[in-house]
């Protein structure tokens, strides 16, 4: 990556300067590819920037960003965070505001040693500068937290997960939340407009969440767990029910990155 130089070091320092992180002054440039890397999921095409949310602008951009959109560094610089939503597709509009108020609202209502760290992960459809779509996953870390204790900087990672899922317009964004503190994952449910904490399953159900994102079939999941498919089928019910999602294929949907990448 093109960010090594002492520039980008020196902000990245400065936004770890909350006594929360520990020796990360001394960060190295390869440790700083590799926590980026790992926070990107490590599967696909990624950027970052550094985000102010009290001025709407960008710190830093990473010169490379032009590989995930199409547009050089100083476009996001010139025309800030609003810059973002020409990406989104006009179908999705309503649902992107929807999720953005909804990780805003859940972020900020979260006490601020849980907020700082948080992930809000949005999976979604953008378009490139030549017009073509493709699938987007946008992990922001909350990394700064202002004097409210509200959020302030995010280091916001942006990869290209196209090769996994297909980017169809008619897939509308999704949102995720993850609290490294608690070890909590939420997922945004749009039927009923809440963020449901994944908490509420039994271990046994989160086994059987996580074998379905990885595309296991009923069959396939009670061989492993060496339970039967009607249990299996059990289990999927008593989640669907526990999180209103109208399907598995939905809840599956929100939780695959979560399982991905952590």
């Amino acid at each position: 990556m093109p960010d090594s130089n002492a520039e980008i070091m020196e902000k990245y320092e400065e936004l770890f300067e909350t006594g929360k992180r520990r020796g990360i002054k001394d960060i190295t440039s390869d440790q700083l590819r590799e926590l980026l890397k790992r926070y990107s999921g490590g599967f696909g095409t990624f950027s970052y920037t550094i985000m102010d949310f009290s001025s709407a602008e960008f710190l830093h951009v990473a010169e490379d960003i032009d590989q995930i959109w199409g547009y050089p560094a100083e476009s996001f610089l010139e025309h800030g965070i609003q810059f973002l939503f020409n990406f989104f597709p006009e179908e999705h509009h309503d649902a992107h505001f929807k999720i953005s108020t909804a990780a805003w609202t859940y972020g900020n209502s979260l006490p601020p040693e849980k907020l700082l760290y948080s992930t809000a992960n949005f999976d979604n459809i953008n378009r490139r500068k030549n017009g073509d779509l493709f699938r987007i996953l946008t992990r922001q870390i909350t990394v700064r937290l202002d004097g409210d204790g509200k959020i302030w900087l995010t280091l916001a990672i942006f990869t290209d997960i196209s090769h996994i899922k297909e980017p169809e317009i008619k897939d509308e964004p999704r949102l995720s939340y993850y609290i490294p503190k608690t070890g909590e994952f939420l997922i945004y449910n749009p039927s009923t407009e809440s963020m449901i904490n994944l908490d509420i399953l039994t271990d046994r159900e989160r086994d059987i969440l996580q074998l379905s994102a990885r595309d296991k079939t009923a069959s396939e999941i009670a061989d492993e767990l060496y339970i039967s498919p009607y249990t299996v089928q059990t289990h999927r019910a008593n989640i669907l029910k526990k999180t209103g999602c109208k399907n598995m294929a939905e809840l599956v949907y929100f939780s695959k990155y979560h399982f991905l990448t952590h």
